[in-house]
């Protein structure tokens, strides 16, 4: 079961990162959805580097969702970083689901889009595992 849900994780985070690079690159499609509105516009507007950042921090928790049950070799050394940076990545993605109480997380004022469910699976998986 830990497999199933490590690969699971492994997936829709990876894509998620590939999604983001695409946009760092000028990638226009789904950004419109992405970028919480305020009065009408965007409430702000990424960067291309500030983008593929978070591409990579998500590609990087990707690789850990697969580390924490072990499916790549880690080193006995440091198994027990690779499990407390699992705790705070949980901890990061439950701030992120938690939100601003204004435009992001659970706490935003228009709900739209599948991310908080997502936010929460990525937590249960970094903790639970």
């Amino acid at each position: 079961m830990q497999s199933l849900v490590a690969l699971s994780m492994f997936s829709i985070l990876s894509i998620i990162a590939l999604i983001h690079v695409y946009w760092a690159f000028g990638g226009k499609k789904g950004v419109q959805l992405a970028i919480p509105k305020l009065e009408g516009s965007n409430a702000f507007t990424p960067g291309a580097r500030v983008t593929f950042l978070v591409a990579m921090c998500l590609s990087l928790f990707a690789a850990l969702s697969l580390g924490l049950i072990q499916l790549v070799f880690i080193e006995p050394e440091i198994l027990e970083y690779v499990q407390w940076a699992g705790i705070v990545v949980g901890a990061i993605f439950i701030l992120r689901a938690i939100g601003d109480f204004n435009l992001v997380g659970f706490t935003k004022k228009t709900n739209r889009g599948i991310l908080p469910c997502l936010i929460v699976c990525s937590t249960l998986h970094c903790v639970y595992c």
